[in-house]
């Protein structure tokens, strides 16, 4: 796995719904170990992975931040090692209906994944690949936004205040004008996410849960 910081990932794979599922040591490739413990399931690794096109890995699974250089780099490690499975960092939103309203949001990620299936890696399923959709929904855990903000209360020991409150149709008008104006600010990403969540009711823009 490659990783910059504790996720809920590691968290799972050493949880006891999980733990006796993993038949196979989880190497977690890291930037800094100080705070982290090996344990019979977790091996953290320091530095950059070492691509071994002799090694036997079965998944690899990204949670690092997206940047055209760091999917390069993943791309070029996924190609030598060949996994069976990749699984990429998303979180859910359907990126073509979301470019659709922010054009070219998402397409870093999307091409990332596109690149990889090019690649044709082997694919492992219940039914012939060729059978398989481009874009296969799964179903996990979940939170709404007021379940994020009390979350934030609780860690930062404060209290957020709403200050104001616009019609959804308000706040979409408003972020479509700013990005045809400004064009993408990565300042502004999760106001972007905020906006695509506020009109998704019915999973238009995120994976329905």
């Amino acid at each position: 796995m490659l990783s910059t910081s504790d996720t809920p990932v590691i968290e799972a794979f050493e949880s006891a719904l999980f733990k006796d599922k993993v038949q196979r040591l989880v190497t977690v490739v890291t930037r800094d170990t100080t705070s982290k413990k090996d344990t019979e399931t977790i091996k953290y690794q320091v530095g950059d992975i070492v691509a071994d096109p002799e090694g036997d890995v079965d998944v690899v699974i990204s949670v690092l931040q997206e940047s055209p250089q760091i999917f390069e780099a993943i791309g070029k490690v996924v190609e030598l090692i060949r996994p069976k499975i990749y699984i990429p960092s998303r979180f859910g939103t359907r990126a073509e209906k979301a470019s659709k309203v922010f054009p070219g949001l998402f397409d870093v990620k999307s091409n990332h994944s596109k690149s990889i299936r090019d690649g044709k890696l082997a694919v492992l399923g219940h039914q012939p690949p060729a059978d398989l959709p481009d874009e296969i929904s799964v179903q996990s855990g979940h939170i709404t936004p007021a379940q994020v903000v009390k979350l934030w209360e609780t860690r930062h020991n404060d209290k957020l205040e709403v200050k104001a409150t616009i019609p959804k149709e308000q706040a979409l008008t408003e972020a479509k004008a700013d990005w045809t104006k400004n064009g993408f600010d990565y300042n502004k990403f999760f106001y972007y996410v905020n906006v695509l969540a506020t009109q998704s009711l019915e999973g238009d823009f995120f994976s329905p849960r």
